[in-house]
């Protein structure tokens, strides 16, 4: 994916709203872009770092779409996000602590990963 992508994905990730449709819509588009997983979640990543905290969950919102429809097809997402998630909890849980709904529904989406067996047990 070259420069114009990742800024065309970037204004993606700013336009995306709590929406099921949204959030949806791109996650479809990433899903469709699956050789630039990597590019994509390092975007996703370097934007979830700089947002204000009320707006983190929607981001964990997407991610969680993303890993539940590509772990039918493939692992390249699931396999870029847990190389990033530990730092991103650690993040929630910094920045997020004022807010209860984030940082509850953030370790939910964790347990439901767990449970689904999505990561390496070693993660």
């Amino acid at each position: 994916m070259a420069d114009s992508g990742s800024h065309n994905f970037t204004r993606k990730l700013q336009d995306l709203n709590p929406s099921t449709i949204s959030i949806q819509s791109l996650s479809k588009w990433m899903l469709f872009n699956y050789k630039a997983a990597a590019q994509l979640v390092r975007t996703w990543t370097k934007e979830f770092m700089i947002l204000k905290p009320e707006r983190k969950l929607v981001f964990m919102y997407l991610a969680n779409d993303v890993m539940q429809q590509s772990r039918k097809k493939g692992k390249d997402f699931i396999n870029e996000w847990q190389k990033v998630l530990p730092g991103v909890y650690f993040n929630i849980f910094k920045t997020c602590g004022g807010i209860p709904k984030t940082t509850t529904e953030a370790a939910r989406l964790g347990q439901i990963w767990q449970e689904r067996g999505m990561f390496e047990a070693s993660f």
